[in-house]
């Protein structure tokens, strides 16, 4: 199945849906700290493009909320990748440890509906995934439980730019993947630094990879505060996210 995940399209095979939990070497417990100044707040539309053809949008709304969370909504689009996914998250806004997460969409032959609930160090989930061409339908009941620290990976994918980038910067923590319910150790390194061009302007920006968890990206962060997120590169593909305005 290909899909998109975290608000972003990346593309991703996979045998589809929930999988078991496998076996990971978990980090210990090592919060990282998100400078809520940095988190952004507003409408963010980023071009999709695949081999250098357009391929869809994806456009996120972010916003801190009267009742002290941070909200992150996505509409990930894509006719030509056979998605078209919506993803909302509810964050503590000073901790930004995860409250509730919902996906919910067509992805390839297969429509899912996924809720999480956190409780504690612990998120409850509930799934279901109907497959257009079968017919079949499939319920999944999922209990995880969460290392102290661990941050779902869309948040750690939209909020990078509030972590501590800085030159040779290295970040080591636990996400959550909410499309299988998998915990998996990752590193997001400065690499270096690179001036990009996207439709939202030229950029000095720091060149940062997430290894761990699949796929793996290279983020393009701005060196100019408030920092901000301008370019994904999908590791193994030809696929990039292109920040269309500011």
């Amino acid at each position: 199945m290909r899909f998109l995940t975290c608000g972003m399209i990346w593309l991703l095979v996979s045998a589809g849906g929930v999988s078991a939990q496998e076996p990971a070497q978990l980090l210990p417990s090592k919060p990282v700290t998100i400078d809520a100044e940095q988190a952004y707040v507003g409408e963010r539309i980023f071009q999709v493009v695949n081999a250098g053809e357009p391929a869809g949008l994806i456009t996120v709304h972010t916003r801190f909320t009267e009742s002290g969370h941070y909200v992150i909504h996505d509409h990930s689009a894509s006719e030509l990748l056979g998605v078209d996914e919506e993803i909302m998250m509810i964050l503590d806004g000073q901790t930004f440890a995860p409250i509730r997460v919902q996906v919910h969409g067509r992805m390839g032959p297969n429509y899912v509906d996924f809720n999480w609930l956190w409780s504690e160090q612990a998120a409850d989930g509930q799934a279901e995934i109907y497959n257009f061409e079968t017919g079949a339908l499939a319920h999944h009941v999922i209990n995880r439980e969460m290392p102290a620290g661990a941050l779902t990976r869309g948040t750690v994918l939209f909020l990078a730019n509030a972590m501590a980038i800085k030159e040779d910067a290295v970040i080591e923590l636990n996400w959550f993947n909410t499309q299988n319910g998998q915990i998996r150790p990752i590193t997001l390194t400065v690499v270096g630094s690179e001036q990009v061009t996207v439709p939202a302007g030229t950029f000095d920006t720091y060149k940062v990879t997430q290894q761990g968890g699949q796929p793996g990206n290279t983020l393009y962060i701005t060196k100019e505060m408030p920092r901000r997120i301008v370019r994904f590169d999908v590791t193994g593909t030809d696929m990039q996210l292109l920040l269309q305005s500011l």
